[in-house]
């Protein structure tokens, strides 16, 4: 029996790093910063709706053949919400913050396109292999993306 690529670390861990928060205060400022955060957080709120109906479709019986169409939809995923992270405008104090958070997600797709690649291999011992990387990859992304998260959630606060 094989085992499920990535499934849980890639529905949880990595999902649970998006989440921007409004900013407080009151004034002039204020209005622009929480209309950013109200845009990340609805593209962060499409992206786990994929993530979460994509990762219910890698399973311990599901073939080789659909996890690497579910891959494919969790690049696809990830390169419309770097898609759409660049077509919103962030304050000016988190710009290269906003900036960093589209090139993490974004290279987690690199990661995701590795296992897909890797799932055309007819060894065992490299499908697991490409297994465990996707795990350690989901959590340093995970990592990295709660960083850059708190990091502008804090300058928003500011």
């Amino acid at each position: 029996m094989r085992a499920a690529i990535g499934r849980r670390t890639m529905g949880a861990a990595l999902l649970t790093a998006l989440a921007l928060l409004p900013a407080a205060g009151c004034g002039d400022d204020v209005k622009p910063r929480n209309a950013y955060v109200d845009q990340v957080n609805s593209a962060q709120r499409r992206f786990v709706a994929s993530f979460e109906r994509l990762s219910s479709q890698i399973t311990r019986s599901s073939t080789r053949a659909q996890d690497r169409r579910t891959l494919e939809g969790f690049d696809e995923a990830i390169g419309e919400t770097v898609s759409e992270l660049g077509d919103i405008e962030p304050p000016g104090e988190v710009r290269s913050l906003h900036a960093r958070l589209a090139r993490e997600i974004a290279g987690y797709g690199e990661v995701v396109r590795e296992a897909r690649d890797a799932l055309s291999s007819r060894s065992p011992e490299a499908i697991a292999a490409a297994q465990a990387e996707l795990a350690k990859d989901t959590s340093k992304a995970s990592a990295a993306l709660g960083r850059t998260i708190g990091q502008i959630n804090a300058k928003l606060r500011e």
